[in-house]
């Protein structure tokens, strides 16, 4: 999950930094827009694998037929 979340904040200073270069007319046309969706699409795919992650591994704990309670004793 934070790699998915660091990957999606680069893409977003990466969108950040394109904006201003072509506002300030030195950016590279097409070039730019194409590597900030890639990345930050990247990042928005890395982050739900890791959600689905997490989830499946609360599964496997949940599921290996331990007893819901212990009883401390016996009467």
């Amino acid at each position: 999950m934070a790699v998915g979340l660091l990957f999606f904040v680069i893409g977003l200073i990466l969108a950040i930094d394109a904006v201003v270069d072509h506002y300030m007319g030195i950016a590279v046309e097409g070039y730019p827009t194409l590597i900030v969706l890639m990345v930050i699409a990247t990042g928005c795919i890395l982050f739900s694998i890791g959600i689905t992650g997490v989830y499946i591994a609360k599964i496997y704990d949940e599921i290996k037929e331990r007893p819901q309670y212990i009883i401390r004793e016996r009467e």
